[in-house]
């Protein structure tokens, strides 16, 4: 009987091929990228005309040394050509890179889609504000809007403090950071951070003002790295060590764990954007004296991890 069995195997296996091989042909791919190296990729195809939401997920084989998603598209366009969503997810090639890192980009890769899949429509699920020991109205104007969290901290733990206590309210896999005091603000901006992240194309979208005001604008054009608007996939987030120590250090922290890393960082233009100036908040001597005082906790801290890195 066991031998009956295994020549019916056998013999199914060139009508399984012919019907692999004859898919259409014509079923393109959308490639998302969701690493720095040649093979950190996923291939999507979509039907065109679909009979289910179920996706196929193919992992190619190799024994993790080599071939690539590329090499098995027909795969994809078959299931696509049936009616199924399907996937095909690439790794990094040992042994180059050891086990578990082909494990993990797996993993990687069918997190991005599931991202990728969950975002079609409004991608913004939670809206968390920290008030971080502010002595104003904040967490009072924040609770007026319908479905706001808020997050009201007891005294000022600084900025990197204060995200990661916004982080433990929400489990989604993509986070977007904004500033409380931005000016002209709308979807589009938000869309604009988004999109880089949810489409896989980097792990990280940093955004810059563009045709706001000219002191922003210029402070942004010199420093990008330390705006606060960005977009991130939250796995990233979660590996970058004292976070929570860093107050108004955090943007150098990143900046310097995504380069330290070779993770790729687009830069977003987010046009006719910009945020109230600490000296028009607290008059021009305060606001002076707090600007100063963000700038060197900035110089501090980065000087805190050049050394840790080094």
């Amino acid at each position: 009987m066991g031998f009956v069995n295994i020549l019916g195997e056998y013999l199914s296996y060139p009508g399984l091929f012919r019907k692999l091989f004859t898919g259409n042909k014509g079923i393109n791919a959308d490639k998302h990228v969701f690493g720095a190296e040649k093979n950190q990729y996923i291939l999507c195809f979509t039907p065109e005309k679909p009979n289910s939401d179920t996706a196929v997920v193919y992992i190619h084989g190799g024994g993790w040394r080599q071939g690539s998603p590329n090499d098995f598209r027909f795969i994809g366009q078959r299931f696509a050509d049936m009616g199924y969503h399907a996937v095909l997810t690439g790794y990094r090639h040992a042994p180059r890179h050891k086990y578990p890192a082909q494990a993990e980009d797996v993993f990687s890769g069918l997190i991005g889609y599931l991202t990728l899949r969950s975002s079609m429509g409004n991608p913004v699920k939670d809206i968390i504000v920290v008030s971080d020991g502010s002595t104003d109205h904040t967490a009072r104007v924040a609770r007026s809007f319908r479905g706001v969290e808020v997050v009201e901290l007891p005294s000022n733990i600084g900025k990197g403090g204060a995200i990661m206590a916004g982080l433990k309210r929400t489990r989604a896999d993509v986070l977007l950071f904004l500033d409380a005091d931005l000016i002209g603000l709308n979807p589009a901006h938000v869309n604009r951070l988004l999109d880089p992240v949810l489409g896989l194309k980097a792990p990280m979208a940093v955004g810059v003002f563009e045709r706001g005001r000219v002191a922003t604008d210029l402070a942004q054009k010199m420093a990008p790295f330390l705006s606060g608007q960005r977009a991130l996939q939250r796995s990233l987030l979660e590996k970058v060590a004292g976070l929570d120590l860093s107050r108004f250090g955090m943007e150098v922290v990143l900046h310097r764990y995504m380069e330290d890393h070779g993770i790729p960082t687009v830069t977003v233009e987010l046009p006719d954007l910009s945020h109230v100036l600490k000296e028009e908040k607290l008059g021009i001597w305060k606001g002076l004296l707090a600007r100063l005082q963000m700038y060197w906790e900035i110089i501090k801290y980065a000087a805190k991890v050049s050394l840790h890195f080094r």
